[in-house]
């Protein structure tokens, strides 16, 4: 029924697969400008196709050329690792929530992180072969990290600086 294969049956819970669902990463051939709070309402629409066009909020600045292939090299909980190979600009869409503190590099080089799809990660990668990894980094727990580590070396002065300064008479 509606493209789903059982995968899984336990004592009171069964699993599903979507056979239609798209793959994690995929390279899309075009875009579509549509500001964010619109984007919801053009998938319920059955003329759209995710696996053609994404809906972006904003220009990616380039023309995308179809015939990408993309490989999920590393996938971890606060790194993806991804080689694209294009044979012109493309648009790399990653099913996974574009939530603030996700950078994206290409090649090592900083990159506009795009948020398709009204949630998902996607950024505009150039022709050729290309590394692109996400990289998760919270300021809030990095600059917790940097306080508690220089309290940390504080306390550890505090203790030690008495025993090398010369004995008072």
């Amino acid at each position: 029924a509606m493209g789903l294969t059982e995968v899984f049956r336990g004592q009171q819970e069964i699993v599903y697969r979507f056979d239609g669902a798209l793959p994690r990463a995929t390279m899309v051939p075009s875009y579509r400008v549509v500001p964010h709070d619109r984007q919801l309402a053009l998938f319920s629409d059955p003329a759209s196709d995710p696996a053609e066009v994404t809906l972006l909020s904003e220009d990616p600045g380039i023309k995308p050329e179809p015939g990408g292939a993309v490989t999920i090299d590393q996938y971890g909980l606060n790194q993806v690792r991804l080689t694209t190979t294009t044979p012109g600009p493309s648009i790399l869409r990653l099913a996974d929530l574009a939530f603030p503190g996700w950078t994206v590099t290409i090649d090592g080089k900083a990159a506009k992180s795009l948020t398709a799809d009204y949630l998902v990660r996607a950024v505009a990668v150039p022709a050729g072969k290309h590394a692109v990894v996400w990289e998760f980094h919270d300021p809030a727990f990095e600059k917790g990290l940097r306080i508690s580590i220089g309290a940390f070396v504080l306390i550890l002065l505090l203790y030690f600086l008495p025993r090398f300064l010369p004995a008072r008479p």
